[in-house]
């Protein structure tokens, strides 16, 4: 999740993305109690509109 994480970072401070929030079960661990999941849910606002957003990543 590290990795994950620092390639996340990496485009925002590239200007891929403007800004992200993490979801899912991973989010949820900050509000109940803990739960194993290996899955990491992003959401992100890309930088530019379009049908190509996702090209850069």
């Amino acid at each position: 999740m590290e990795r994950a994480l620092a390639v996340i970072e990496e485009m925002t401070h590239l200007g891929i993305i403007k800004s992200y929030a993490i979801g899912g079960g991973i989010a949820a661990t900050y509000y109940i109690e803990p739960v194993l999941t290996y899955d990491l849910d992003i959401f992100f606002i890309p930088i530019k509109e379009g049908f190509d957003v996702l090209g850069p990543i």
